[in-house]
């Protein structure tokens, strides 16, 4: 797909090879790229950019296949996963503590996969965790101070007096 977002097919490919590769330990999710991608080309275009459903098609059935195909990314079609081709070799190197993901190969699918979306999980609780905390201040706020309850406004502060806490004890 030349041209794709005003920016040529090799600068698009370069650009997921440089991505993939500065993350050699750690492989990708398409949903991933399309994330990085779609933030490079609001960065190299005029506005002229695709959504992220096209990004990820177009990754997805064209780019990566493609880059697979010539060796420069390793692109697991069943589970969505990219890697640096130089994957193993870096995991090799790692010591046993050093990350979740150790100890399974690329191939297996076991604790590979388990740990990453495990550690991806964790990440989503917690921002869906510090939203909904916000989202609750910020309504416990805007209620105490609408005269709907029959309290002083001087207890809109409670509200965010905990938010604050809370971010606070997370820190």
């Amino acid at each position: 797909m030349p041209g794709f977002g005003g920016v040529s097919e090799s600068d698009r490919r370069e650009e997921i090879v440089s991505l993939v590769d500065e993350r050699p330990t750690t492989p990708y999710t398409v949903g991933e790229l399309t994330v990085e991608l779609s933030e490079w080309f609001h960065a190299e275009t005029d506005g002229m950019v695709p959504t992220d459903e096209e990004i990820h098609s177009t990754l997805y059935d064209f780019d990566l296949p493609a880059l697979d195909n010539s060796g420069r990314i390793v692109f697991d079609e069943a589970t969505g996963r990219v890697y640096a081709t130089d994957y193993e070799a870096a995991r090799r190197s790692m010591s046993p503590d050093s990350g979740p993901e150790h100890g399974a190969s690329v191939g297996d699918g076991s604790s590979d996969a388990t740990a990453l979306t495990g550690e991806r999980v964790t990440v989503s609780k917690r921002l869906l965790t510090d939203l909904a905390v916000l989202v609750v201040g910020l309504l416990g706020v805007a209620v105490a101070a609408s005269d709907l309850l029959p309290v002083g406004t001087s207890t809109a502060l409670v509200p965010a007096g905990l938010v604050v806490l809370y971010f606070i004890s997370r820190a």
